[in-house]
């Protein structure tokens, strides 16, 4: 047998093994991100909008932000405990913001492994469980995007029907790593990520004409 023939069938073993007792092998992550955002908006009269920002969790926490208006009048603040930028205008305002984020997490090749093969329901109760009282302020339907509005209920139902699914209790009974790789896949076939110049869309315009980036298609799938 060859000698890279060797290493590789030496790594599988030694995944193998310690895959097979919890803690062996683990390593801890900190990993500073940066979002960059330039947004114009306009309207008639004064207006206050907020954008959301990684909010502060046990496991993450905003470590700066670096706010300015490059056209128009307006004012930009922001808070970092509560995840938002404030913006007031009246008329038009462009601005620019570069946000700094720290995750910290420690993980194990059991726990990797385990979660994959829980279902979706039961990795839903551990989220939950994770995030306290802040659950229901991520998730609720006006946090990031209304959930309740009637249309996305048809690109809901498109998803499912593509897996013969007939609900979303019976999806909950899928392990996550089918889920994953049912999204996965979902979006390949379906979605173009095609960076929209002049600013952020509608998300069902994203999903309709098929064109549009990250920005649009994590509301649809962030519920």
């Amino acid at each position: 047998m060859k000698k890279a023939q060797v290493y590789i069938v030496f790594a599988i073993v030694a995944l193998a093994m310690c895959a097979s007792l919890y803690g062996v092998l683990a390593f801890k992550m900190q990993v500073t991100y940066e979002l960059q955002y330039s947004i114009e908006i306009s309207g008639k009269g004064n207006f206050t909008i907020n954008i959301p920002i990684p909010p502060k969790l046990s496991w993450q926490k905003t470590l700066s932000a670096n706010v300015s208006v490059v056209k128009g009048e307006g004012k930009v603040s922001y808070n970092l405990d509560k995840g938002y930028i404030r913006i007031f205008s009246s008329n038009y305002v462009k601005y620019d913001a570069k946000v700094n984020t720290l995750v910290t997490g420690t993980y194990s090749s059991r726990d990797i492994l385990r979660k994959l093969n829980i279902t979706l329901d039961e990795y839903l109760a551990e989220v939950k469980g994770d995030l306290g009282e802040n659950y229901t302020k991520l998730v609720s339907p006006t946090y990031w995007w209304n959930y309740s509005d009637p249309r996305f209920e048809t690109f809901l139902k498109d998803f499912l029907s593509e897996y013969n699914i007939t609900s979303i209790e019976e999806l909950k009974n899928f392990k996550l790593s089918k889920v994953v790789s049912m999204i996965r896949q979902y979006v390949a076939r379906k979605l173009n990520y095609t960076p929209i110049s002049g600013g952020r869309q509608n998300i069902f315009e994203a999903l309709n004409k098929s064109l549009g980036d990250c920005s649009e298609y994590s509301d649809a799938l962030e519920n």
